[in-house]
């Protein structure tokens, strides 16, 4: 009778035990830090390549002036220029560019002028793309020489309002304001045209 005791005590601490052991098991991780169960897949997504923005285009916006200063009470000054501007064209569409606007021949004028006339004009240029036209401004950022004047109608027309250009053609633009005083006023016509130099669409 104590043999049989013997062994069902002994069979009880077998059985709890395994008990025990099982619990620990069942909540512990069989692997050290740092090393994944390679039972288990990560639900991570796989990265994607980025998309690349588009490269900048470049342009190269050259134009021909013929510009003048009518007075009302008679007799006009003249200028003829000729210019160049080169621009990019952002993946936005905005347009940005720098160049420069040249005196062609001298300023002419129907009355004794002995005045300074400026002969070379330094653009920058700021605008937006919309399509198969450009619009801009175009505004001085220096003159040579510094401190001459422009007697005809150039600064005095182009670099005063918004313009517009196709992509497509050349386009002529005709432009006239009163001058300041009020006894004359500033006129210009412009032949401008765009060139693709690089990665243009």
């Amino acid at each position: 009778m104590r043999r049989s005791l013997k062994v069902a005590a002994w069979a009880a601490a077998f059985l709890a035990a395994a008990g025990i052991g099982a619990v620990i098991a069942a909540h512990s991780n069989p692997f050290p830090p740092g090393v994944e169960d390679p039972g288990v897949r990560s639900s991570a997504s796989t990265p994607t390549a980025t998309s690349t923005e588009s490269p900048s285009q470049s342009w190269v916006l050259g134009f021909r002036s013929e510009t003048s200063h009518e007075l009302f009470v008679g007799g006009r000054c003249t200028t003829r220029w000729r210019g160049r501007v080169v621009l990019t064209v952002d993946p936005l569409d905005h347009l940005q560019g720098s160049g420069q606007a040249r005196l062609v021949g001298s300023l002419a004028c129907d009355f004794p002028n002995a005045q300074l006339q400026v002969r070379t004009i330094h653009l920058d240029l700021q605008g937006q793309r919309y399509g198969a036209r450009f619009v801009f401004r175009l505004a001085e950022r220096g003159r040579v020489p510094a401190r001459a004047r422009d007697y005809g109608g150039f600064t005095n027309t182009l670099l005063q309002r918004p313009l517009s250009v196709s992509v497509q053609e050349a386009t002529t633009r005709t432009l006239s304001r009163t001058d300041d005083t009020g006894r004359g006023r500033f006129v210009s016509s412009t032949r401008f045209s765009l060139r693709c130099s690089a990665v243009c669409v």
